[in-house]
């Protein structure tokens, strides 16, 4: 990044990727990441997706609600988006 793209607070450097929310205006508060802009996103996607299990569907949601930056939840992926999946065994612990 250039000097044009960062900014300096007082005598803090701050790079482009924490100032604020081109969505909403607001901080970021990771690089990057608003979490107001994506917990509103990760909210208005509810509706679209489950796991069939009302309790996973309950953590999952926990976790986009409550999530303090962009690893720091889970999200629900369907079977039929995986790629290449090989069987390996069965019974036990196959």
């Amino acid at each position: 990044l250039s000097m044009e793209e960062d900014y300096c607070q007082g005598n803090k450097f701050i790079p482009r990727e924490l100032k604020a929310c081109p969505e909403c205006g607001k901080p970021r508060i990771s690089f990057g990441w608003c979490k107001d802009c994506e917990t509103n996103s990760m909210k208005e996607n509810f509706l679209y997706w489950t796991s069939e299990n009302k309790e996973i569907d309950e953590l999952i949601r926990h976790t986009q609600l409550n999530a303090s930056q962009t690893c720091d939840y889970l999200e629900w992926i369907p079977f039929e988006k995986f790629e290449m999946v090989k069987y390996i065994g069965s019974g036990g612990f196959g």
